[in-house]
């Protein structure tokens, strides 16, 4: 608050309309400013040293705070709202790049590898026959015992999967490993 009335005297264009304005916002503050100090003496007795644990609280919520901030505008797994989908409590933001549409059949790939299925969601559209490809690259382990609609196939440790999914309905559709230690999902909109 303080700094906007000072930006506003500064900008006022002369010294004495700079100092009216500063005079005015000084007058005009005191009786809180008073309180306030009243009020954080009384405070200060009352609290003792818990006031000081408040305040430290106080300053490192606000410094999390600030960093979150950082990490968000950098889209960093490590923000507080990407941690669930880093954490792999959450499903990835559904794409569509692994998605093509040809003479009304969509295809959509998915690639196995050695320790996950990616894309991890996916973006299909409804009312259209749906074919999934599934691609591994070096696929080992229970990776290549892939399971879709309560239906498993075995995947090569190299090549493709055709898999016909039909005409797909709004929803969604998970997939997963053999053991269920890797999984993704299929969202129909």
């Amino acid at each position: 608050m303080t700094l906007s009335v000072e930006a506003l005297a500064l900008t006022s264009g002369s010294w004495w309309a700079g100092a009216v304005t500063m005079a005015v916002f000084v007058i005009g503050t005191s009786p809180l400013f008073a309180a306030l100090g009243y009020l954080a003496r009384k405070a200060a007795t009352v609290w003792r040293g818990r006031l000081a644990i408040a305040t430290g609280l106080l300053v490192v919520a606000v410094g999390l705070y600030s960093v979150n901030g950082g990490l968000t505008l950098l889209d960093s797994p490590l923000a507080a709202a990407n941690l669930p989908q880093t954490l792999g409590l959450a499903p990835p933001a559904a794409t569509a790049e692994t998605v093509t549409t040809t003479a009304g059949q969509q295809t959509v790939v998915v690639t196995a590898t050695a320790d996950a299925y990616t894309p991890g969601n996916i973006q299909l559209k409804a009312g259209v026959p749906t074919t999934l490809i599934v691609r591994s690259d070096n696929a080992a382990g229970c990776i290549r015992a892939f399971v879709i609609s309560d239906r498993q196939f075995i995947l090569p440790e190299n090549g493709d999967t055709r898999i016909d999914l039909g005409t797909l309905t709004p929803g969604r559709l998970d997939y997963r490993c053999g053991m269920g230690m890797y999984t993704g999902q299929l969202t129909i909109i």
